[in-house]
């Protein structure tokens, strides 16, 4: 194989994957701290949610924020601050199928896309 072909078959990779990528609600980007959205990216850079689905998810992880934030403004023990920041898992269960937790966990979201 020559070098252009070798380089067309990368430029092809990878305007594929570019155009599989899921983008971050632009609501979640204009309503919720940096912190939240990095947390709800980093979901769905695993699984592929609605723009709903990012939204509820961010505002769950909104949510285990301020009850962090609280805790340590009452300087709560560090065993109470670990108990409220574990939540992620039961909000992913909360909000995720169980086909959506199997991608998340796997960290293997491919080419599937959420309709």
């Amino acid at each position: 194989m020559n070098t252009k072909n070798l380089l067309l078959l990368l430029l092809a990779v990878m305007f594929n994957v570019a155009v599989k990528a899921q983008t971050l609600s632009r609501q979640v980007l204009s309503k919720y701290p940096a912190s939240v959205s990095a947390r709800v990216y980093d979901v769905i850079t695993k699984v592929p949610l609605t723009d709903n689905k990012q939204l509820q998810l961010a505002t769950m992880y909104q949510h285990e924020d301020s009850a962090v934030a609280a805790a340590l403004a009452h300087n709560a023990a560090p065993s109470e601050i670990v108990g409220l920041h574990g939540q992620t898992g039961i909000a992913l269960q909360t909000l995720l199928t169980p086909a959506e937790l199997d991608l998340y966990y796997t960290g293997n979201a491919g080419n599937r896309h959420i309709g």
